[in-house]
C-alpha cells in the first residue's frame, strides 16, 4: 500500500508537468509546421511560375534569333540544307529546332534525321503553329507525341523570298523540374534544421512560460487568500512540480473571482466619478493630468487630447498649482479662490497627496452660485434694515417732537402725525410684501387657474392706480375682448396692478401708458409699456431682483418696498409663465410677462409651459405701438 501510494504521487506530478507544459509544446510544434509547409509551397509555387516566365522568355528571344539566321541563309524548302540548318542552330542553343513549311510539311528538326522527317504527319494544325500564324507568336505547354515528354513550344513565323512557313523551338519541361527539385530538396533541408532549432527554443519558452505561470498563480492565490505581505518575487520561487491537477483548476477559479471583483470595483468607481458634480483631477509626479472626469473637463474646457499635458498650461492658475505641488510634497491642503477664465467662477479646492506615485487628486467644487446667493442674502438682510430704519427713524423722530412740546401746536402736530402715518403705512407695505414673496417662494402661495378676460381685470387695474390722475397720465389698453387666459385671479390681478404702479411711477407728467395683450400658440403675452426714460441694457438683467434699484435717491424718492418687481417675477413663474423686460421705441419701457392661453395640463413640465418667448414671436408693432400678431405662414 505505501510503495502504492508513493508511486503515484510523482506520476500524477508528472502528469501535470507534461500536460501544461506538452500542450504549450505541442501547440508551438504545430505552428512552425504549419507555417514552414505553407511558405514552402508558396516558394515552390513562385519559383515555377518565375522559371516558366524566364523559360518562356528566354525561348521567345531563341526563336527570333533563329528565324533571322534562318532567313538570311535562304535555304528554299531544301529539306537537306533546312534539316542540317536545324541540326546546327538546335546544338547552339541545346534546344529541339523545327522548321515547318506554309503547308505544315516539317522541312527540319534538330532532333530528327532525315529518314525520321519523312514519317512526320503534318504539322499545319498543331497549336503553338496556328497561334503563331494568328498572332506573330505561340507559345504552349503540351505532350509531344514524338519525343514521348511535356514540353514547352515557342513558334514563330518567318518568311524570305516566296517561302513562308513557322520556327519552332522546344525544351522539355523535365529541365524546370529537374531545377525545382533540387530548391525544393535546399528549402526541405533549411526547413528540417530550422524545425530543429525551433523545437529546441520552443521546448525551453514553453518550460519557462510554465514556470512563470506557476509563480503568477502562487502569487494570485496569496492576493486572493488577502496575504499581501511578504510576498515572494517571481525570480525567487519555486515550482511545485507535484502539485495536482485540482490546485490549477481552483487557483484559476480564485483569480477569476479576483479579477471580477476588482473589475466590479472599478466599474462602480467610474460610476461615481463620471456622475460626480465636483472635478477631479488626477496629476502625476510631474503634475500631468492622467485623468479628469466629465465634470472637469466640462467646468475647465478640457479635452481628450489634455491627458499626458501639463496642469499649468492648461490652466494657469498660480493658486491651482501651489496646491498641487503641496499635495505632490505629501500635504492636504484646501484653498477658495477665483478661476481664470471668460466668467468669473469661484471654486473650493481640496488637494491629497496620491499614494504611490508621488502625484496628486484635485477635488474642485464650483461654488460661484453659492457665493452669489450669499451674497444676495447679504444683500437683501442690509436693504430690509435699511428700509425698515428710514420709516422708522421718521416715526422715532416725529413721536419725539410730539412729546417735546409740538402736540400742543395743532398746524404742526397734524404734519408731524401725518408723516408718521404714511410712514407707517410704508412700513406694512414692506412687511406685507415680504411675507409675500417668502410664501411664493417657498411654494405656500396657493395657485388656483380659472379663465380670465384680460380687459376687465386691466380696466380695474387702471381704476386702482390713483397717481396716474395726479400725473395726468394718459393709461390706454389695447386688449380684444374675448382674450381670456387661464391663471390665478388674485395672482394676475396684483402682477398687473405692480407693472402699472411702476410704469406710472417712472413716467413723467402727461405721459402715456399703454396695456396689450395677443394671443399666441398656446399662450398669451400681456406688456405694460411707458414713454419713461427707459433701462439701460446692464439694468435690464437685474431689475427683477429685490430691492434692486437704477437710482437710489429718484427710487426712495418716488417711494416703493423695491420688492414689486420681484413678487411679479415669482407670481408669473408660479403660474407656469416667463417675464422680461425690453426697450420701447423712441423711449421708455416694455414689462411682459406670458401665461398660458389654455387650461394647463397637470402633468406637463414647468419649463415647457413657461418656455421662454421673445418679441419677435410676437410679431412687430405698428406706428402707434400696437402689437400686430405675425401672419402664420
Amino acid at each position: 500500500m505505501t510503495t502504492h501510494t508513493a508511486h503515484t504521487t510523482p506520476t500524477t506530478g508528472m502528469h501535470m508537468r507534461i500536460g501544461i507544459r506538452g500542450k504549450l509544446f505541442a501547440v508551438s510544434v504545430i505552428l512552425i509546421l504549419a507555417v514552414g509547409l505553407s511558405t514552402a509551397i508558396y516558394l515552390e509555387s513562385q519559383l515555377r511560375s518565375w522559371m516558366s516566365s524566364q523559360t518562356r522568355s528566354h525561348l521567345l528571344k531563341q526563336a527570333y534569333i533563329s528565324r533571322n539566321i534562318l532567313q538570311q541563309s535562304n535555304p528554299k524548302e531544301d529539306i537537306t540544307k533546312v534539316d542540317k540548318l536545324a541540326d546546327t542552330i538546335g546544338k547552339e542553343l541545346t534546344s529541339r529546332v523545327t522548321i515547318i513549311n506554309k503547308q505544315g510539311r516539317v522541312l527540319g528538326d534538330s532532333k530528327l534525321n532525315y529518314t525520321q522527317l519523312k514519317t512526320l504527319d503534318n504539322h499545319s494544325q498543331r497549336p503553338e503553329i496556328l497561334r503563331a500564324q494568328k498572332s506573330g507568336k505561340g507559345i504552349v505547354f503540351r505532350y509531344s507525341n514524338t519525343l514521348k515528354t511535356q514540353m514547352l513550344y515557342v513558334a514563330v513565323p518567318y518568311a524570305y523570298k516566296t517561302h513562308q512557313g513557322t520556327l519552332r523551338i522546344a525544351v522539355p519541361l523535365k529541365q524546370i523540374e529537374k531545377t525545382i527539385w533540387r530548391v525544393r530538396a535546399y528549402i526541405i533541408l533549411a526547413s528540417l534544421f530550422g524545425l530543429i532549432v525551433a523545437i529546441l527554443m520552443s521546448g525551453l519558452a514553453s518550460y519557462l512560460m510554465d514556470r512563470t505561470f506557476n509563480k503568477l498563480l502562487e502569487n494570485a492565490r496569496r492576493i486572493v487568500k488577502g496575504s499581501h505581505d511578504n510576498l515572494p518575487a517571481i525570480q525567487t520561487l519555486t515550482v511545485e512540480r507535484n502539485r495536482p491537477p485540482k490546485k490549477l483548476q481552483e487557483t484559476t477559479e480564485e483569480w477569476e473571482e479576483l479579477i471580477t471583483t476588482l473589475t466590479e470595483e472599478r466599474n462602480r468607481f467610474e460610476a461615481v466619478l463620471h456622475n460626480m458634480n465636483a472635478s477631479v483631477l488626477a496629476l502625476n509626479k510631474d503634475l500631468e493630468i492622467t485623468m479628469a472626469n466629465p465634470s472637469a473637463r466640462s467646468h475647465l474646457g478640457l479635452s481628450q487630447l489634455a491627458i499626458g499635458k501639463p496642469l499649468n498650461e492648461l490652466v494657469p492658475s498660480p493658486e491651482l498649482d501651489k496646491l498641487a505641488k503641496k499635495a505632490r510634497a505629501g500635504q492636504v491642503t484646501a484653498s477658495e479662490f477665483a478661476l481664470p477664465g471668460p466668467m468669473l467662477r469661484r471654486v473650493l479646492v481640496r488637494a491629497t497627496p496620491q499614494q504611490g506615485n508621488d502625484g496628486a487628486v484635485l477635488v474642485m467644487h464650483d461654488v460661484t452660485n453659492l457665493r452669489r446667493l450669499e451674497t444676495i442674502r447679504r444683500d437683501f438682510v442690509a436693504n430690509v434694515s435699511h428700509e425698515l430704519r428710514t420709516p422708522l427713524s421718521i416715526i422715532h423722530a416725529n413721536t419725539e417732537t410730539l412729546l417735546d412740546g409740538a402736540l400742543n401746536e395743532p398746524k404742526f402736530a397734524r404734519k408731524f402725525l401725518e408723516a408718521s402715518l404714511r410712514n407707517t403705512n410704508r412700513l406694512s407695505e414692506l412687511i406685507d410684501d415680504i411675507l409675500n414673496l417668502s410664501k411664493i417662494e417657498a411654494g405656500q402661495y396657493q395657485i388656483s387657474h380659472e379663465e380670465i378676460h384680460v380687459e376687465k381685470v386691466a380696466q380695474s387695474a387702471i381704476n386702482s392706480v390713483k397717481a396716474a390722475k395726479n400725473k395726468h397720465i394718459e393709461i390706454t389698453t389695447d386688449v380684444a375682448q374675448d382674450t381670456t387666459l387661464w391663471a390665478d385671479a388674485r395672482a394676475f390681478d396684483q402682477v398687473l396692478l405692480n407693472l402699472l404702479d411702476n410704469a406710472v411711477k417712472y413716467t413723467p407728467e402727461g405721459g402715456r401708458v399703454t396695456i396689450r395683450a395677443v394671443q399666441h400658440g398656446e399662450y398669451v403675452r400681456v406688456e405694460v409699456q411707458d414713454n419713461g426714460p427707459g433701462l439701460e441694457p446692464h439694468h435690464r438683467e437685474r431689475i427683477f431682483e429685490r430691492f434692486y434699484r437704477v437710482d437710489e435717491g429718484r427710487s426712495r424718492h418716488i417711494g416703493g418696498t423695491g420688492l414689486g418687481l420681484a413678487i411679479v417675477k415669482h407670481l408669473v413663474q408660479a403660474m407656469r409663465g416667463q417675464v422680461g423686460v425690453e426697450a420701447a421705441k423712441p423711449s421708455g419701457s416694455i414689462f411682459w410677462f406670458t401665461l398660458p392661453a389654455n387650461v394647463p395640463l397637470e402633468d406637463e413640465d414647468e419649463d415647457d409651459l413657461g418656455s421662454t418667448l421673445d418679441a419677435q414671436d410676437f410679431g412687430q408693432t405698428d406706428s402707434q405701438d400696437r402689437l400686430i400678431p405675425p401672419t402664420e405662414e
